[in-house]
């Protein structure tokens, strides 16, 4: 354990050293977000006002996707409990949607 320790804080002296010295680089692979399609039935909750605060996608019974609410977001959450076809860039854990329409509602 101590010899895990003693490494661990040679690392972070190594790794302070070099972040202190003048020429140093970083570089930061991000990966761009990914374009999907999505189907399933809006979920909205609202705050205590009544106001949308969180908007979803249920896809099945086990998944449900995060919307970001921006404009386009919101607009989507006035489809709650509607299925819906949703195009946009999942980034993370949140869906940006680009797109969106209702689907037909089985009978």
């Amino acid at each position: 354990m101590k010899k895990f320790i003693i490494v661990g804080m040679m690392g972070l002296a190594v790794t302070m050293a070099a972040a202190m010295a003048e020429d140093v680089t970083v570089s930061v692979n991000v990966a761009a977000p990914e374009t999907v399609t999505l189907q399933g039935t809006v979920v909205v909750e609202t705050d205590e006002a009544g106001e949308v605060a969180c908007v979803k996608i249920q896809v099945s019974d086990e998944q449900m996707v995060a919307v970001a609410l921006d404009e386009t977001g919101k607009k989507l959450a006035e489809l709650k409990g509607q299925k819906v076809e949703v195009v946009g860039e999942k980034d993370g854990e949140e869906l940006e949607v680009k797109s969106f329409k209702a689907l037909p509602q089985a009978s």
